[in-house]
């Protein structure tokens, strides 16, 4: 089921990481509302695009889109927690590239398994100057529908994604609770975590609802 998610994470990450540069390079300052609107609009012709060619997939170029609006910093800090207070600056370094590797190459597999037909962006809530929560619901061919809630953070002038709740399913707490529990497996030692982290987002699912 979590794999489900991770394609809906990156068809909406995406999509706002298309349009957040442009429209932060029209304007001094933009709004997370501005952003993410425009993001729905630019998702679907990049979804659109895919389709004709679904196998040739560019995981440099997936990763270039990403790093405008994902904060992979941010989120691994939050994903190392309590256990970031016991790890160096080399192996808080390491996790981090790891994490972001990692998701990159997840993210980039689910390509071939987009079916997103219509993206609704609901109006922004709770925006402050550094901080704003944005939502919209993403509708499948099946007709199924996914509520998708972002938590951004103004970071060096640009908005970016701190964390995604899925249908009550909070990514960033998942990521953590796996974190935690590859603590356990390996006995406290962080180079093995970080070793064998993508086996452990690949393995068994720690889902932690919101």
């Amino acid at each position: 089921m979590i794999q489900k998610y991770k394609k809906i994470l990156l068809t909406a990450a995406l999509g706002l990481s298309l349009t957040v540069a442009t429209a932060q390079a029209e304007a001094k300052e933009t709004s997370a509302q501005v952003a993410v609107e425009s993001a729905a609009m630019e998702m679907m012709d990049f979804i659109n695009t895919q389709k004709l060619s679904p196998t040739k997939v560019d995981i440099r170029k997936i990763e270039n889109l990403l790093n405008p609006i994902i904060d992979f910093n941010g989120i691994a800090r939050a994903v190392m927690g309590k256990h970031r207070k016991t790890m160096n600056d080399d192996q808080k370094t390491a996790f981090n590239r790891v994490f972001k590797e990692t998701m990159v190459n997840l993210y980039s597999k689910s390509f071939t398994e987009f079916d997103i037909t219509n993206i609704n962006v609901k109006p922004i809530e709770n925006q402050t100057d550094k901080k704003a929560a944005a939502s919209m619901v993403v509708t499948e061919a099946s007709g199924k529908k996914y509520n998708v809630n972002y938590s951004l953070r103004l970071v060096d002038g640009n908005w970016k994604v701190r964390n995604v709740i899925l249908d009550g399913v909070n990514m960033g707490l998942t990521y953590r609770n796996q974190f935690n529990s590859a603590m356990t497996q390996y006995d406290g030692d962080i180079e093995k975590v970080i070793s064998s982290w993508n086996a452990t987002v690949n393995g068994n699912e720690h889902i932690a609802t919101k």
